[in-house]
């Protein structure tokens, strides 16, 4: 007996329910096919014509970072910018300024100090700019394998954290119960140590093939597993592009340098004849003329010998890259928001505005804030939770101004603002104080005794006008 398919009856609310799951399936497919396959609705296979990648994957990432200069830089550039200095860990719910630090703001940098946390946490931040995510993994000494939980209770402490990248470290095991507040979360990961960057490392490959469980309590998320974007990912194409860009026009280099020869005889020239000279048959002549031409290109005084034949390199005019090169590379730094002279630097001879650097630094800025503050935030209470740090009631990340003056333009301001100042001393009136002209010079008033302001009496003030008046009209 065959197995049946039953259909559900016609106008029933199963077939209604089919219907739109199928249509959301086919709408779902149809954003699927115009974001991969191009925008032009006339042209859906372009992505193919344009040889570009429909679905990059974490490898594909990892490999434009690990060998294209462009992407390592962009990504380099970020990361170095955004963890120019380390963050501060205040304890409480605001940073008050110039106040001594507390005790356990003092052991709490000791600790970072000693496990390198803020390495370890840049490291990672990289990791997660290739792929869609990174891990920190803690390996704790309490007696228990990595694939069991950490117990509150039990006597541990930190041995070091581990970085590692999306290839190597991903969930094997999910909470499906709705009932639970963790649901959908991992409830165990699988760690492949040597997974990642394993090619020329002997000390990575010893750990090829290791598979490792991992639960969730001693590893920390650095991005979002589920819908995580690479840092990458909108400039693929553009980065596609410039690798045929410059992988062609140095091929093209290579092919016009390595003088490539045509060997065109008379058409009176007996081959047999000349065959017979070299003692070989005639099918063999290619293979003498092919070590002629290799030792052209090897050596530099080689001389060819021809009887009746006429000797011609093989060149082409190869296309100048330069505007071809400008336009990917504009459309890619547009994707990592980057002002493109801040990403390629100066090679040309030119320098980045004031505006690209202040625009820079903002949005740097903005990454430490939105993006990394959370990120500390996790580990930090996650270190408390785990009881690997003294528990504290509050913190507070806090970064320095990317964007702050530099000192010369903070000297710059004060000056212009003392220069103010003596211009309005013969009214009486100051627009800055001491204190707020030292301020804007970059220094603190604590502990600072500044001279006062000259005070000005009213009434002297105004007698000596009248008498000014008096003697300009006498």
């Amino acid at each position: 007996m065959t197995d049946q398919i039953l259909l559900p009856a016609r106008g029933s609310n199963m077939e209604l329910a089919l219907n739109s799951a199928l249509g959301d399936f086919r709408m779902a497919a149809a954003r699927q096919r115009f974001a991969y396959k191009g925008m032009d609705v006339k042209r859906q296979s372009s992505w193919d014509a344009f040889g570009w990648n429909e679905n990059p994957q974490f490898l594909d990432y990892y490999r434009l970072w690990e060998r294209g200069g462009l992407a390592h830089g962009a990504i380099a550039r970020t990361v170095t910018k955004c963890w120019q200095d380390n963050p501060s860990i205040d304890q409480g719910d605001m940073d008050e300024a110039d106040r001594p630090r507390t005790a356990w703001e003092k052991k709490f940098a000791k600790f970072a100090k000693t496990f390198d946390l803020w390495g370890v946490m840049r490291e990672a931040d990289t990791r997660r700019c290739v792929g869609h995510y990174s891990a920190i993994i803690l390996q704790i000494a309490d007696n228990q394998t990595w694939d069991k939980p950490v117990l509150g209770g039990r006597v541990k402490r930190l041995v070091r954290m581990i970085p590692a990248w999306e290839g190597q470290i991903y969930p094997t095991e999910y909470e499906l119960d709705e009932t639970k507040p963790n649901y959908g979360e991992p409830l165990m990961y699988t760690f492949n140590e040597g997974a990642v960057g394993v090619a020329n490392n002997r000390a990575a490959a010893a750990f090829a093939g290791r598979l490792l469980q991992i639960h969730p309590s001693r590893v920390i998320i650095l991005g979002d597993i589920t819908h995580g974007i690479p840092m990458l990912r909108a400039g693929y194409n553009d980065f596609s592009n410039l690798e045929k860009i410059l992988g062609g026009s140095g091929e093209s280099f290579l092919k016009n340098a390595a003088r490539q020869i045509s060997v065109e005889f008379d058409k009176e020239v007996d081959l047999d004849d000349i065959a017979a000279a070299h003692k070989v048959p005639v099918a063999d002549l290619r293979k003498i003329y092919d070590e002629v031409t290799l030792g052209l290109n090897r050596g530099i005084d080689q001389t060819i010998v021809t009887q009746a034949a006429k000797v011609t390199p093989l060149t082409t005019v190869v296309p100048d890259p330069e505007k071809h090169f400008e336009a990917s590379v504009m459309s890619a730094a547009a994707s990592l928001m980057i002002p493109l002279m801040i990403w390629i630097g100066s090679q040309t001879g030119e320098r980045a505005s004031t505006q690209d650097q202040h625009d820079w630094a903002n949005t740097c800025q903005g990454r430490r804030v939105h993006l990394l503050s959370p990120d500390v935030e996790r580990v930090v209470n996650r270190l408390i939770a785990l009881r690997l740090i003294d528990p504290v009631e509050d913190f507070t990340v806090a970064w320095s101004e990317l964007g702050e003056a530099t000192q010369a333009e903070k000297l710059a301001n004060g000056k212009v603002m003392a220069e103010i100042n003596e211009k309005q001393a013969a009214t009486g009136e100051f627009a800055f104080t001491n204190e707020e002209i030292r301020t804007a010079c970059g220094h603190t008033n604590q502990g600072v005794k500044l001279p006062a302001l000259p005070d000005v009496d009213p009434a002297e003030d105004e007698a000596k006008d009248k008498g000014g008046n008096a003697n300009a009209r006498n």
